[in-house]
C-alpha cells in the first residue's frame, strides 16, 4: 500500500503534467494563429508603404506640373525672334 506521501507526489505530478500539456497545446494554437495572421498582416504593412510611396510620387508630379505652368505663364509669348 503506498504511503500517503507517494500519493500526494502522484497526484501532483499528474497535475504538472497536464499543466505542461495544455501550455503545450496553448503554445500551439498561438503558432497556427501567428502563421495564419501573419501574412496578412504583412500584406497590409506593404500596401500602406506602397500607398504612401504612391501619394507621394502624385504630390511631387503635382508639384512639378505646378511649377512648370507657372514658369510657362511668365514667359513673354509676343516676341519669337529671340
Amino acid at each position: 500500500m503506498p504511503s500517503l506521501l507517494q500519493l500526494i507526489r502522484h497526484r501532483k505530478s499528474n497535475q504538472v503534467r497536464v499543466l505542461w500539456q495544455r501550455a503545450r497545446e496553448t503554445q500551439a494554437a498561438q503558432i497556427v494563429e501567428l502563421a495564419v495572421t501573419l501574412p496578412v498582416l504583412m500584406i497590409l504593412v506593404v500596401g500602406i508603404y506602397d500607398f504612401g510611396q504612391a501619394f507621394n510620387l502624385k504630390q511631387k508630379l503635382a508639384g512639378a506640373v505646378r511649377e512648370g505652368a507657372r514658369f510657362a505663364a511668365n514667359q513673354s509669348t509676343g516676341d519669337l525672334s529671340n
